[in-house]
């Protein structure tokens, strides 16, 4: 992507669409942890001085159509390749 002529904001998402709660019960399962304590909650059960947006996920459209042929890696592949959940890591 770098060494390409594109100037401009990429939205760059994985190639799955998934809740933070997704993302943290898979995260815990790849780390063989287990998700039992993570606990589904509503966004608008916490006071924040910030409105959250319900959804955030990203649309990668345009990322795919500029760059076809680099990987998209899954959720677990990325945490694979950064090395996340193994030792030493």
């Amino acid at each position: 992507m770098a060494q390409s002529d594109y100037a401009g904001l990429l939205h760059v998402g994985g190639p799955e669409r998934m809740s933070r709660l997704e993302m943290g019960q898979r995260l815990a399962a790849h780390l063989g942890v287990g998700g039992g304590n993570i606990v589904a909650t509503s966004r608008n059960a916490d006071a924040s001085a910030e409105p959250r947006p319900r959804d955030t996920s990203l649309d990668s459209s345009r990322w795919q159509r500029l760059f076809p042929g680099l990987p998209w890696p899954t959720y677990e592949e990325a945490l694979r390749e950064m090395g996340i959940g193994e030792r030493g890591a």
